[in-house]
């Protein structure tokens, strides 16, 4: 149980300090930003080895690491919690829109930004320093690769087919193949200058931290008629974790239970709902 009035605690997203593209124990994730208390957060996506990459958007210590314009555009499934720069706790379904923007007039959607969701790649896909060092290259998968290096506004080079390109300390590298490499082509030459826009709703600039989970458990006190996200395994009993605040919004609650094992069984989301 969490006081937002005391001045000496905050609450903040943990990523892992090497990389938004790594996973990493909760445990570690604590131990590297020296928190008090940790719960798990979020869904992701691993590719092994240690690599992984959180499924909604992400803002950490009032910066944004990682989003996706696909995130809830078609419906509100997955919600997220959020603390703005008033202290105040917001629970909602991001909305997203990000693109490349130039002096020359073009208007580019980007559909992930550090991310590394290959199903996308046909799209636009930027990875900056919160990434890692280098971008995504050309694979046995995928030879078709095409990355477009931007550092401090300015377009400076096309890697066609090429390793992973450095990316900028003070820049960015847009990762696609196929019709995504088409559209940069035709849209950017060298020289260029080019930004990353971001827009969401809420508005990413007013907050502290935001990390996503699944559905809405309680909303207005009550219980929604049905939960936005379901797991396949919505009626069996599991590990749970939720967050959520007091009516007030001066509490905010972290709350795990645990299951799979004799001592606790854990509970179904509709449980965890009542519980909280």
């Amino acid at each position: 149980k969490i006081d937002l009035s005391n001045k000496y605690l905050s609450i903040d997203t943990l990523t892992n300090s090497e990389s938004v593209g790594r996973t990493a124990s909760t445990k570690k994730l604590a131990e590297q930003r020296n928190a008090v208390a940790a719960v798990n957060a979020s869904f992701f996506t691993s590719s092994g080895g240690g690599n992984g990459f959180p499924v909604g958007a992400i803002v950490q210590s009032s910066d944004i690491l990682c989003a996706s314009n696909s995130f809830n555009r078609y419906s509100d499934s997955i919600a997220s919690f959020s603390i703005n720069n008033m202290n105040e706790v917001i629970q909602n379904y991001w909305k997203v829109n990000m693109y490349l923007s130039s002096k020359s007039g073009a208007k580019l959607d980007v559909e992930q930004y550090n991310m590394g969701n290959k199903k996308n790649y046909d799209k636009l896909n930027v990875f900056d320093r919160k990434w890692g060092k280098t971008a995504v290259g050309a694979t046995e998968e995928m030879p078709d690769i095409f990355q477009m290096v931007v550092e401090n506004g300015k377009v400076t080079k096309f890697v066609k087919d090429g390793p992973a390109a450095d990316i900028p300390e003070n820049g960015f590298v847009v990762v696609t193949r196929s019709e995504g490499a088409k559209l940069l082509q035709q849209n950017l030459l060298v020289g260029n200058s080019v930004d990353l826009v971001i827009n969401s709703t809420p508005d990413w600039n007013s907050l502290k931290m935001s990390i996503s989970g699944s559905s809405m458990l309680v909303k207005d006190g009550a219980i929604p008629e049905t939960f936005s996200f379901t797991p396949s395994d919505i009626m069996v009993k599991s590990p749970k974790t939720a967050v959520g605040s007091s009516k007030d919004g001066k509490t905010v609650f972290f709350v795990t239970v645990d299951g799979r094992q004799t001592a606790s069984i854990g509970l179904t989301l509709k449980d965890m709902a009542q519980f909280m």
